[in-house]
């Protein structure tokens, strides 16, 4: 919804927050996932697993201040499980209501039924279970992401091109018309 709204042939693009060790292994696991449901059911939307990063990298983020666009985004989630997460992720950026204060109040105030518990942290297996999702995922993303951009270069739509950012603790691709959208938002506030 970064663009103003959707439309039926959009893809459905995904902020996945993951326990520390398990950012690579759960992207890979939702990667394979969500091409066994495009094979199942040619017609569904793409799923788009845009950023990934681990809690503490979450929580930092969310701690920081940062640009309008992403205080817009992170309000306007719809959150599919970790809602007691994602309450206390607002309750620590309290700066995103300098920018958008009526978005930041019913956000704090929209509460899931299912209060789950967070169970302990992760295990030193998935710790080398997500090196090996890294170094296989980590030349993949950036194989896709540059046989992407060529082809959207060859069709003129340079706005659509991606960057991969790959980190041990995150992932993202970013388009080039998402940066264009954060520098309107930074010049409008």
């Amino acid at each position: 919804m970064a663009f103003g709204g959707t439309r039926e042939e959009d893809d459905i693009d995904f902020f996945v927050v993951t326990r520390t060790n398990r950012v690579w292994i759960t992207l890979l696991f939702a990667m394979v996932l969500a091409k066994i449901h495009r094979l199942r059911r040619p017609g569904t939307p793409v799923h788009c697993f845009n950023r990934v990063l681990d809690e503490t990298r979450c929580e930092d983020a969310f701690r920081t201040a940062q640009d309008p666009l992403f205080a817009r985004e992170a309000l306007s989630l719809q959150v599919l499980d970790g809602q007691p997460f994602y309450h206390n992720l607002l309750l620590s950026a309290f700066w995103m209501n300098r920018f958008f204060p009526l978005l930041y109040q019913q956000a704090l105030t929209r509460r899931n039924a299912k209060d789950e518990e967070r169970s302990p942290g992760g295990h030193w297996l998935w710790a080398i279970a997500n090196v090996f999702a890294l170094a296989g995922l980590a030349p993949y993303t950036r194989l896709v992401n540059h046989l992407r951009n060529h082809r959207i270069q060859g069709s003129g739509d340079i706005e659509d091109r991606f960057r991969t950012v790959i980190q041990r603790g995150f992932f993202a691709y970013e388009s080039v018309r998402f940066e264009h959208l954060k520098d309107s938002y930074r010049g409008a506030f």
